[in-house]
């Protein structure tokens, strides 16, 4: 008798063989035809620590082992481009990269690039200050200097976040998370608005606080041309 499984009991496959056959339908849609089949060109931007260069100099991070390991079972060879988040967009747009991990969707990135079916990372959007700042809503970034990096849809919703409680706060675009940490640390700004993901990472390096401004919940996962 040939066995007969439900739905209802059929085990969903993990999340990361998910992601890593979605990848692959996007890797394999998306390679450049002028590197080869087997050359994809990926951005490395810094997003401590989902994807970023490590002190020898080499690509880290979980988006990088989750591409390196799909690369090396599918014989591909990876070409890793250092960049600005805004620079890697740029380079999508023109077809320069093929692959952009470590992103959100936004309506507006749904009209120009494809995007995976399965999140790697379940994220939000999150507001960080010096310990003393008393931010503690949406409504206390008025008038406030709040820096954020190029390109991140983060600042995008903050903007957005923003304006639906009338807030004006004064926005600083910087090219690096490195940038914006700074920024609020030396006294450049009074806020910044990152990914919780890498703002863990940074907060106490940098003597900041977490605030309880949050919003934007999101998810991890990669686009193509």
């Amino acid at each position: 008798m040939i066995p007969i499984f439900h739905s209802k009991t059929r085990k969903r496959p993990p999340r990361w063989a998910l992601v890593l056959l979605a990848l692959l339908c996007i890797m394999a849609v998306c390679c450049s035809p002028a590197l080869g089949a087997r050359d994809v060109r990926v951005p490395l931007t810094e997003l401590r620590p989902s994807l970023f260069t490590d002190e020898q100099g080499n690509p880290a991070g979980f988006f990088v082992d989750l591409i390196e390991d799909l690369a090396k079972k599918e014989g591909w060879s990876v070409i890793w481009v250092s960049g600005t988040l805004s620079e890697s967009w740029d380079r999508l747009s023109r077809g320069d990269v093929d692959l952009m991990p470590a992103v959100t969707v936004t309506p507006e990135r749904l009209i120009l690039y494809d995007f995976t079916n399965e999140s790697v990372l379940s994220i939000w959007s999150q507001v960080y200050a010096r310990p003393d700042s008393g931010i503690n809503t949406i409504l206390d970034l008025e008038g406030k200097r709040v820096a954020m990096v190029r390109g991140a849809s983060s600042g995008v919703g903050l903007r957005d976040y923003a304006e639906k409680f009338g807030v004006t706060a004064i926005y600083l675009e910087k090219d690096t998370a490195t940038d914006i940490f700074t920024a609020v640390s030396e006294g450049e700004a009074d806020a910044l608005v990152m990914f919780n993901s890498a703002g863990q990472e940074e907060v106490k390096e940098y003597g900041l606080a977490t605030t309880p401004v949050m919003f934007n919940p999101a998810q991890f996962g990669f686009a193509a041309l």
